[in-house]
């Protein structure tokens, strides 16, 4: 059994005001000293949960005050609910090659595992990730918009660990540190599904002079831009690199390049219906 310490609005906003005017710093500079994920920290805050003993007695110190009014709860202690871990498919496949695209993973307390999007197409692409995620790892992620930003979002420390440590998606900074995971580059059918995550956020078909297609994909990792090249011309592709760009020039490429990949996002796929029509 936990011991949990239960506040009323009015001495829950003394606490933790007490020790953000101590601290002098904002809430997001607060959680990571308490050593506590950033969505719980918020739920604390909010009254949602009630608060660890041991927290309490953290943010009295902290606070240099004293809460005298508070009920005592004793329940069980939350054990963090354990992620399915599903076998490597293309829907994870896809997966990974969209987090190594416009993903992002946490390397500090928040554990966050996010997708961020921009544009009304990429809302419906939103849309097409949210369940798949879902199901394959049995957890609840939300949607955000941010302005003109959209982002899909979860908190979870177990799918951070198991994201890193089983395909290598790095923590944090992902410049110089990308790559295609092993188990997917060596099939045929998972990479083309990594590729198609990665096109549909970090890719782009335009035209450029004479109404001429182009397919593109961008990174500032140059490093994991050849990898990419690579992995291409292993799936019979003509393309090539200049700078963070990757590029398929060829009509018959562009044409097997959708006909194989099968990008998602339905603002390529507007593009391609003009320019088959």
């Amino acid at each position: 059994m936990g011991v949990f310490i239960r506040l009323k609005s009015k001495e829950r906003e003394n606490l933790f005001g007490s020790v953000k005017e101590e601290l002098g710093v904002s809430w997001n500079k607060i959680y990571p000293l308490l050593g506590v994920s950033r969505a719980m920290f918020f739920n604390y805050l909010s009254g949602k949960y009630d608060l660890p003993i041991n927290l309490f007695n953290n943010l009295e110190k902290i606070g240099h005050v004293r809460i005298t009014k508070y009920s005592t709860i004793r329940k069980e202690k939350y054990i963090e609910k354990k992620i399915k871990s599903p076998p490597l498919n293309s829907h994870l496949a896809e997966l990974l090659g969209a987090l190594s695209g416009d993903g992002h993973i946490s390397d500090k307390n928040s554990y966050e595992v996010s997708i961020t999007c921009s544009g009304k197409d990429d809302c419906e692409y939103i849309k097409h990730l949210k369940p798949i995620f879902e199901t394959l790892f049995c957890l609840n992620f939300k949607v955000y918009a941010d302005g003109s930003k959209i982002r899909l979002k979860t908190y979870s420390k177990n799918l951070v660990l198991f994201l890193n440590k089983e395909f290598g998606l790095p923590l944090g900074k992902k410049k110089g540190f990308l790559r295609i995971p092993e188990k997917v580059k060596t099939n045929k059918k998972l990479l083309l599904a990594y590729i198609r995550g990665l096109f549909d956020t970090d890719g782009s078909i335009y035209f450029r002079r004479n109404n001429e297609p182009a397919v593109e994909i961008i990174s500032m990792d140059k490093r994991f831009l050849k990898e990419i090249e690579t992995a291409l011309r292993s799936l019979g592709f003509l393309c090539g690199t200049s700078g963070k760009n990757l590029y398929i020039y060829d009509k018959s490429m562009i044409k097997k390049f959708f006909h194989e990949v099968k990008p998602a996002n339905s603002k390529h796929l507007k593009k391609y219906r003009m320019y088959s029509n």
